[in-house]
């Protein structure tokens, strides 16, 4: 997999001796620096599009949606995980990807206490949880099926 190229969040002199200044974008305020790809931007403004996140008006950039339960976003972050390439390897036991959360909790606020992967439990020992990850499996197919940005 190609590696994403990492956007710059203030002044700086490229390779050939240009200087470069910020832009001021909020995304670099908000979003962890592993965020700032072309490709993270898409997923989250498709994820706002699809009514899974939306613009918070408190410290954050996005939150869940009305609708979107807190297990419901902790799937969509492992989704993401996986699809933004940061997974850290796999899991020895399943040969699950091992999903990396410390960014997500970073961007959406959770707390130590309460972090987004101790949601996902909700899911994964509920009676149906396709029910819960239905919405979220069609929104990653539907952004596998259109072109990658960044590539």
């Amino acid at each position: 997999m190609k590696t994403q190229k990492i956007e710059k969040e203030q002044p700086f002199v490229d390779n050939r001796g240009y200087l470069h200044t910020d832009t001021g974008d909020p995304w670099h305020a908000y979003a962890p620096r592993i965020f700032w790809t072309e490709k993270a931007r898409h997923l989250f403004s498709a994820a706002l599009d699809a009514g899974i996140l939306e613009p918070s008006e408190g410290d954050f950039y996005f939150q869940r949606a009305e609708g979107i339960t807190k297990a419901q976003l902790a799937y969509w972050c492992k989704r993401a995980s996986t699809y933004l390439g940061l997974d850290k390897g796999r899991m020895q036991e399943s040969n699950q990807p091992r999903t990396c959360w410390p960014p997500f909790d970073q961007f959406f606020g959770t707390t130590p206490s309460a972090p987004l992967r101790a949601a996902l439990h909700n899911i994964e020992e509920s009676t149906a949880p396709e029910e819960y990850t239905a919405e979220i499996d069609a929104f990653f197919e539907s952004l596998n099926a259109e072109p990658t940005p960044g590539r």
